[in-house]
């Protein structure tokens, strides 16, 4: 994330992590995803209010790690618009001047694995190491089996110390089966997200509610969401 006094927070909110409520630091989790930099990408997936994005935002702000983040949406199948806010994330993470990057030409487009690859080279070339690109709502591709191809080859692009967290409410596709393979993703899965007793109690108390933790957790399967919407009526159970 930009670090504060940066004026290059002021930025699109498509490019911008999200304004965060209530949190707390998962610790569990955050260890988790510290064993994962060393590959160059990790998939977090589970159902909407898993607690995804949020998780993914809290730890890279604890970390205070130099972070691009880009929050999908439909248009962002077609790859030159991809490919324009890749850029665009990348100006406002940059610690230098950079020059824009080009348009795509038809022959850049008649090649969308190859395409997004040099884009992500370029990437790796205009920002100083550590970073970290999020690609929040990945599911928000939907059926583009060329720009997931694309992505999965682009990660032996990037340096050492510079990786993608894909947050998702899908697995990863076909695509991603190679990397997969190669052990360039780690997949931090739904069970893994769900809160326990100890992480319940710590939300609660958060909340200031006098809610028992274990019967909060049990009622919801530790899905943040309902807990939360339980813990915001009162914690009635």
């Amino acid at each position: 994330m930009a670090r504060r006094g940066d004026p290059r927070r002021n930025t699109l909110g498509k490019l911008s992590p999200p304004r965060l409520g209530l949190s707390f630091p998962r610790e569990r989790l955050f260890e988790r995803l510290d064993a994962c930099a060393g590959q160059p990408a990790t998939w977090v997936t589970g159902a909407p209010g898993m607690g995804k994005t949020t998780l993914v935002a809290t730890y890279l702000e604890a970390r205070r790690a130099r972070c691009l983040w880009l929050q999908i949406d439909g248009g962002d199948a077609d790859p030159a618009a991809f490919a324009h806010y890749l850029d665009a994330a990348a100006g406002h993470a940059a610690s230098r001047r950079r020059r824009q990057a080009p348009q795509p030409t038809t022959d850049d487009l008649r090649d969308v694995p190859g395409f997004l690859r040099r884009c992500f080279r370029r990437l790796a070339q205009a920002l100083d190491v550590p970073w970290v690109l999020v690609l929040d709502n990945v599911q928000q591709f939907g059926d583009a089996p060329e720009l997931y191809a694309g992505i999965a080859t682009a990660l032996e692009e990037l340096p050492r110390d510079g990786r993608v967290i894909a947050i998702s409410r899908n697995l990863p596709p076909p695509e991603f089966a190679r990397a997969l393979a190669n052990q360039q993703i780690v997949v931090i899965d739904a069970p893994a997200l769900r809160f326990t007793l100890e992480e319940t109690q710590a939300l609660v108390s958060l909340h200031q509610q006098a809610c028992p933790a274990a019967q909060l957790q049990s009622a919801t399967d530790g899905w943040a969401a309902a807990m939360i919407l339980v813990l915001a009526a009162g914690g009635g159970l």
